[in-house]
């Protein structure tokens, strides 16, 4: 008999070494574990499988990563507590503090706003009756997660350096080649993009930030449109340059 766990909404970062470190941090023990990748690109899709030895550990596995789960949900207010505190920085932008714990070291948060006017939308199902294609995540369609790290020592090798995709823009050049050009800030020179988990052929620097070589704008040409609609991910190059969070990009290429 199978006992198999699926394990949505992952980071495109996690592999199946920091499932099973984060497993192991809470004595948990898995046969195998598989992160499903795209075959082209090797990227993440986001999800992964967890087999189990055993009916009893399975359900120890689900335990610890359901969302449902009160010992997953960490709630913070205005008022200072030993989970953290929420400071309102301008109507429309807050500080949040929170304190995770050791006990957390691996685990994916959703992260949610609530007040007088409801909670904010943070979906990670598809809801009953909605149209086909609806995103999921918030209105953006952007999935807004934390991910704790791993309790395991860190290497040495300086902060991450993420950039931050803030646009997409599709056009098409005079031959008739389809390209999509990306905003951003915090983009190194040397780095490299996806659409939809799709690598373009080429990627051309538009623009860049006054002072420095580091682009605002980049332009990614062919090989895009099989990514369309999709997540779009820029990765800074060097030891320190991680994926960005996706930016969901609702650019459609026509049909030829």
């Amino acid at each position: 008999m199978s006992f198999t766990v699926f394990l949505g909404n992952l980071p495109v970062w996690v592999t199946a070494d920091d499932i099973k470190s984060w497993l192991a941090a809470d004595n948990l023990v898995a046969d195998a574990v598989k992160v499903i990748r795209n075959p082209e690109t090797q990227e993440s899709k986001g999800f992964a499988f967890i087999e189990a030895p055993n009916q009893e550990e399975m359900n120890s596995i689900i335990r610890r990563f359901d969302r449902a789960n009160p010992a997953n949900v960490i709630t913070v207010g205005v008022n200072p507590s030993a989970a953290g505190q929420v400071k309102p920085l301008t109507c429309q932008l807050i500080d949040v503090e929170v304190n995770f714990t050791s006990a957390n070291a691996g685990k994916t948060f959703l992260v949610f706003v609530e007040g007088t006017g409801g909670r904010s939308r943070n979906l990670s199902t598809a809801v009953a009756g909605a149209p086909a294609g609806c995103p999921l995540g918030n209105e953006q369609g952007f999935q807004v997660t934390f991910t704790c790290a791993s309790s395991t020592t860190p290497t040495p090798g300086g902060t991450p350096d993420i950039a931050v995709v803030t646009g997409c823009k599709l056009d098409r050049q005079t031959n008739g080649t389809f390209f999509l050009d990306v905003t951003g800030t915090n983009i190194k020179a040397g780095a490299t993009a996806t659409v939809g988990g799709i690598a373009p052929k080429k990627i051309k620097v538009v623009e860049v930030a006054p002072g420095t070589t580091n682009p605002t704008k980049l332009r990614l040409i062919k090989k895009i449109c099989g990514g369309l609609p999709g997540n779009v991910i820029i990765t800074n190059p060097g030891p320190t340059g991680q994926p960005s969070q996706p930016f969901n990009c609702t650019e459609r290429c026509p049909a030829q």
